[in-house]
């Protein structure tokens, strides 16, 4: 289409550009709507300033906030001014903010989004309105003052919800549940979760419920019902596994990690390493005060039990793991929090080979993987993995993998 209709090409991206942001495909999505933008020069200043601000929403994941990434911000101000103000402009200033926000420049992004805001609020652009007190919030979230972003939270949530647009929306509600849960607030956080998670099962928003139970799931651990979290958790990655949503699986890990260090430090420590390559590959590079200190204590914990050296080792496994592997890793460790198998573990009841095909099941090689790896045949593999099953009690496979978790942190040298 770009060869022949440059101006459908365009316009199709800029459909296409919110599905790319919210699935966390910015990486695939970026190029064509660049591609798209350059082919039509004659476009019209407001398709333009849209295109630039998507294009500034895409990278600003792994940007310091500048030049180029923030230019993409800077044309579509520069370019919805000409016509005036606007509910393209008052995006394009928010936009441009939460820029400044991840280049640690916080006092020129509050001055900058309070003008979108007075925009917003002078032109009955409600949408607008929630989404600039939303930045706001998060001004104050990310200066660790969590008591003023739930106050610009809540004067969101005072804006109509059927006026908003899907990403107003989204940054609203993700404020709102970030600032409870900064606060302390977790009767308030879980009431809200819990209708979020029903609205979102109802409308058949997946990537907003996957959100959510990954929000309640944080209040479960919190309230010491770690059972229901693991069930949440699961959930929660699946669904961001199955839309692909990498932003979404970064955060979840986080959660995954904090859940595990306690229960099961070895695994926690590939999850750790899972998590640190995962946010690499995706570019994100800051995380808020609030973010650090969720999961800091947790790593220590995990230290503390493990010694320094089996934790960097489990911690390079988990940065060299396929990130397939991994999260099938996480989802045997949750299963077995569920429905952990009632025989006793006797790990010297294992054989060398045994022992050595448990591993590989861990890392998440398939029975046939596990054949070729090993040069025996699939139905050696099966004779042994009944083996297996019959000594330890594990019949399922998430109860191997928790099995294998168990004697790995056994294992472990002490520090």
């Amino acid at each position: 289409m770009l060869d022949h209709n440059s101006a459908g090409a365009l316009r199709l991206a800029l459909c296409m550009a919110p599905w790319w942001y919210l699935r966390g495909r910015s990486a695939d999505g970026r190029p064509v709507l660049e591609r798209a933008l350059a082919a039509w020069q004659s476009a019209p200043s407001g398709l333009k300033a849209a295109a630039e601000v998507w294009l500034g929403l895409q990278r600003e994941r792994g940007s310091d906030g500048s030049s180029p990434d923030n230019a993409h911000f800077e044309r579509a101000i520069e370019l919805a001014t000409a016509d005036g103000p606007s509910p393209l402009l008052v995006d394009a200033i928010c936009g441009g903010s939460r820029s400044l926000i991840h280049a640690k420049r916080s006092a020129e992004a509050h001055a900058t989004v309070g003008k979108a805001l007075e925009m917003a609020k002078a032109s009955g652009y409600a949408s607008g309105e929630a989404y600039a007190n939303a930045i706001l919030g998060y001004v104050a979230f990310y200066a660790g003052d969590y008591d003023t972003a739930l106050m610009y939270a809540d004067a969101a949530e005072r804006v109509d919800a059927s006026l908003l647009t899907r990403e107003a929306a989204r940054v609203r509600a993700s404020l709102m549940a970030d600032s409870l849960e900064a606060t302390g607030a977790t009767d308030r956080g879980e009431r809200l979760a819990l209708t979020q998670i029903e609205d979102a099962r109802r409308e058949e928003a997946r990537g907003e419920l996957a959100l959510h139970l990954d929000v309640l799931a944080r209040i479960e651990m919190k309230t010491e019902r770690h059972r229901e979290a693991a069930a949440h958790i699961d959930e929660a990655i699946r669904l961001a596994s199955e839309n692909g949503n990498q932003d979404q699986l970064a955060y979840m890990l986080d959660t995954a990690l904090v859940w595990a260090a306690e229960r099961d430090p070895h695994t926690a420590a590939v999850i750790w390493g899972a998590d640190q390559a995962l946010n690499h590959a995706i570019g994100n590079i800051m995380d808020s005060p609030f973010d650090l200190d969720f999961r800091d204590g947790p790593i220590k914990t995990i230290g503390d039990a493990i010694g320094d050296k089996e934790m960097q080792r489990a911690e390079q496994h988990g940065k060299n793991m396929p990130l397939g592997a991994a999260l099938e890793r996480i989802h045997g460790l949750l299963q077995a929090s569920e429905q952990a198998p009632t025989g006793k573990h006797d790990p010297a009841k294992l054989s060398k080979r045994e022992r050595e095909l448990l591993t590989l099941v861990t890392d998440g090689l398939t029975d046939a993987q596990i054949a070729e790896r090993l040069y025996i045949s699939v139905k050696t593999v099966h004779s042994h993995l009944d083996c297996i099953r019959d000594k330890t009690g594990a019949r399922r496979r998430p109860e191997l993998i928790q099995f294998a978790s168990t004697l790995a942190a056994a294992d472990a040298p002490a520090s």
